[in-house]
């Protein structure tokens, strides 16, 4: 499951452009998003203060406005020529949330797979001005082998290792190694009694 620090917060405006234009995006559509001060002259609020020291406004360079309906559709935008996965691995992308997993019966095989393609997405984000989140990306392995052991996969970011969990939450729904589906329905039915006992 990869995370993205502040994914939104980090489109690169320069590059927004460059990719609709590559996209063939032109005429109004093109001038939409900098000429009505959606991306451009965000310069707002932008300032240091020390004391009674205030410097100067900078304009942002990168960052699509908190909230906006259009923020989640630049952001794809910008993701839309990721590098595709190779030898059997997938990529699932909704918005910012992201998962790449294969499947198979050889684990090595299949860590050196998604390693190869951690390595991959880690260059494509980097060269965009985005950072994978060491901190809140995280690895599962799906089996009913109960002998597997957690320090059995190594996989990293950017040279750092990264978590290898018994549970993960993706797009609201809580995965657990099994796929018992118990963590996700207990957290349902803990969601919904606090509401019923509202009642």
């Amino acid at each position: 499951m990869l995370d993205l620090e502040k994914a939104f917060d980090l489109v690169w405006h320069r590059g927004l452009i460059f990719k609709m234009r590559r996209m063939g995006l032109i005429g109004n559509i093109l001038h939409f998003v900098p000429d009505l001060d959606f991306l451009s002259n965000r310069c707002l609020g932008l300032r240091v203060r020390i004391g009674a020291a205030v410097s100067n406004s900078y304009e942002l360079q990168n960052g699509t406005p908190q909230g906006s309906v259009i923020s989640p559709l630049l952001f794809l935008l910008m993701v839309d020529d990721i590098d595709e996965p190779e030898s059997g691995t997938k990529l699932s992308l909704f918005a910012d949330d992201s998962a790449a997993w294969k499947s198979g019966p050889n684990l090595a095989a299949l860590t050196r797979d998604i390693q190869q393609y951690l390595n991959r997405l880690t260059t494509f984000f980097e060269r965009w001005g985005f950072k994978l989140s060491v901190a809140k990306t995280v690895a599962i392995v799906f089996t009913k082998n109960r002998h597997l052991r957690d320090d059995e996969v190594k996989l990293t970011v950017g040279g750092c290792p990264i978590r290898v969990e018994k549970t993960v939450k993706f797009i609201g729904v809580i995965f657990d190694k099994a796929l018992t589906w118990s963590p996700h329905i207990h957290h349902i039915v803990a969601r919904y009694n606090k509401r019923i006992n509202l009642l």
